[in-house]
């Protein structure tokens, strides 16, 4: 009984230990979901149904994407790339590869050869998501050679959990879940989507070759070997990229010479053109491509492998429906950031340059757009996407297409309290083919508010001045307003029907009245616009009370109080039996004052008001001159 006791406990600690393993440990891999997607995504597929598998670092998954390629060409092309994958792994992960996809092509990422940088996480990042095997035994003793790791510490390469246990407190719930999107790969990141860097100054050109260390020798040597030993298909790929190290250049140039020279297929598009790529806009920063530089290049990439090595067009053929519905996923998950046009690679022109909307201006629900003229252009192409309540883009469209020199554009009652950003892009025609320039992908983004509500009416009753409006759609509530005619605005209250009732004024005095909605807006009430003129409560304002003095030289100088109300005041002089001609128009806001030849027996001053290009004057008593004309 004793020994059985003891023969379950071992049993039940080596489940204990094969749980930990499966179940846990893969929680304390490194942290990094791309290279989980990765990895889950290539061991998903058939065996022997890729065309190619793209081997490399992240110039590998910042530059071709898998859906694209198949999108557009029906191409079944992976990547299996990994952050700073160091360059004596390329060998290792070939023959991982090659155990589900002996047949495949495998791709080169030839700018990883240009550094001899690794260090602990690069390991991890390689190795982590490795299934065991004799070839991730290999790769770790390869590995943790260099970096001097020996016996038991080499241990933490085949289970994380060793190294990183005290991370608990740091596991989300993503590390919890084995999930996996579907998208071969395929990079959505936020600053690959959404970051835009002008990386101009960090490129270099030269045609220079370096002499290379030792140890690029050793590996690149050694891994042409191998794939010529076992006959792998093998293309080698210098992306575009801006080096800002010159020798880097040099390396590269000889690298590429010498893989040619040992009769491997290779592309060096280290400068952009063949692929065209523009270094002010399809960067994210200098090593790699945003969304908008890799639409180019899995597009250039994509046509290369067609022309070159003839893969079958995979797209009707059931046996890719993965690979059909990763496309349609990743283009609708990538249709926030890129335009139409982009995704379906119409042809480019970068000297028609990116446009400027800084002077775009919104009034209510409408927003006005303003840019400059472009030489060359033949018109402009206006998109626009909305930001949702979770600050989520919406897909950009195409609202106009202009022809000429328009350089505005006005889009009229727009959602309230909505958030829009737009773009102008610049283009030309070559026959039927339209020809786009740059893209402000920043464009400019504008938040609209309320138009103003439309004045009804303005009755007075028994229990005041009671003010009504039609409703405003989206509106949360409406602020009411009233000034005394000229004076400034005063908040009455804030209600949420379509009508107010002042009860509290006073009679003589000439009331305005007006209205304005409130829209949520980012979780927060905006004003909206409202009716400046507004609805006029009619009241006799006060008549000037006027003084006539003679000034020293003669001269007759009339002068009176202002007048609430009032808008301004007309002098007139009397120039016949009821005949009245007038001589002055002073401001409300200037002094209340007139100074004139005395020529006429009799003046007076009129306040007047106007509401609705209606003028009500309000005359003051005649004043009498002695010594005027007869």
């Amino acid at each position: 009984m004793k020994k059985a006791g003891k023969l379950i406990r071992v049993l039940a600690f080596l489940v204990g230990l094969v749980l930990i393993v499966l179940l846990i440990e893969p929680l304390f891999r490194v942290g990094d979901e791309r290279i989980s997607q990765t990895t889950q995504g290539f061991y998903q597929e058939k065996k022997n149904s890729l065309d190619a598998v793209y081997v490399g670092s992240s110039n590998v998954y910042a530059y071709w994407q898998a859906p694209l390629g198949f999108q557009e060409y029906g191409l079944a092309v992976y990547n299996y790339s990994l952050p700073q994958m160091p360059i004596n792994a390329f060998k290792y992960m070939i023959e991982e590869c090659r155990k589900t996809q002996p047949d495949a092509l495998y791709i080169m990422n030839l700018n990883a050869f240009k550094t001899e940088i690794m260090d602990e996480a690069t390991m991890h990042f390689s190795l982590d998501c490795m299934p065991f095997s004799s070839t991730k035994v290999k790769l770790v003793n390869e590995l943790a050679g260099q970096l001097g790791y020996t016996g038991l510490d080499k241990l933490e390469f085949y289970f994380p959990l060793l190294r990183f246990h005290s991370g608990w407190s740091d596991l989300e719930t993503i590390d919890f879940t084995n999930y996996y999107n579907g998208m071969k790969g395929a990079s959505l990141y936020s600053t690959f989507l959404q970051t835009v860097t002008d990386v101009t100054a960090l490129q270099r050109v030269t045609d220079r070759r370096a002499e290379l260390t030792e140890k690029q020798l050793t590996v690149i040597n050694d891994l042409m070997q191998y794939c010529q030993a076992e006959n792998v298909k093998v293309l080698f790929v210098a992306v575009p990229q801006a080096i800002k190290n010159e020798r880097s250049v040099w390396e590269l140039n000889a690298l590429y010479d010498m893989v040619r020279e040992n009769g491997f297929d290779a592309i060096n598009l280290l400068d952009g053109k063949a692929a065209g790529i523009d270094f002010t806009t399809d960067y994210y920063n200098q090593s790699h491509c945003n969304i908008h530089g890799s639409l180019k290049y899995t597009s250039f990439l994509g046509q290369y492998l067609v022309d070159n090595y003839g893969f079958e067009d995979h797209r009707g053929d059931p046996a890719y429906d993965s690979w059909q519905k990763a496309s349609e996923l990743y283009r609708q998950e990538i249709s926030p950031y890129t335009l139409d046009f982009e995704r379906q690679y119409a042809p480019r022109d970068y000297s028609l340059p990116a446009l400027d909307l800084s002077t775009s201006v919104v009034t209510g629900q409408n927003i006005t757009l303003k840019w400059s003229q472009v030489e060359n252009a033949d018109g402009y192409a206006v998109y626009r996407r909305i930001r949702d309540a979770q600050k989520k883009w919406s897909e950009w469209t195409l609202a106009a297409t202009l022809y000429g020199q328009t350089l505005d554009y006005t889009e009229y009652d727009l959602l309230p309290g909505t958030t829009y950003n737009y773009t102008v892009v610049p283009y030309r025609t070559e026959g039927e083919t339209t020809v786009y320039g740059k893209i402000n992908h920043t464009g400019t983004v504008l938040t609209t508010t309320l138009n103003a509500p439309k004045l009804v009416s303005l009755e007075e009753g028994e229990n005041g001045m009671t003010l009504t409006w039609e409703p405003r759609s989206g509106a949360m509530d409406y602020i009411v307003y009233r000034a005394v005619k000229g004076e400034s605005w005063e908040q009455l209250d804030t209600v949420d029907g379509t009508s107010y009732t002042d009860s509290d004024y006073h009679d003589h005095l000439p009331y305005v009245y007006t209205v304005r909605g409130r829209v949520l807006s980012n979780g927060q009430p905006v004003n909206g616009l409202y009716s400046k003129t507004g609805l006029l409560r009619y009241a006799d304002i006060e008549a000037p009370t006027v003084i006539a003095q003679r000034t020293t030289d003669g001269q007759l100088q009339l002068s009176w109080e202002p007048v609430t109300g009032a808008s301004h005041y007309y002098v007139y002089k009397l120039t016949g039996p009821e005949q009245w001609e007038r001589v002055a128009r002073t401001s409300a806001s200037a002094a209340t004052a007139y100074t004139g030849a005395i020529d006429s027996q009799a003046y007076k001053v009129c306040a007047v008001m106007e509401q609705d290009q209606e003028i009500y004057e309000f005359p003051s008593e005649i004043v009498e001159v002695k010594g005027g004309e007869q």
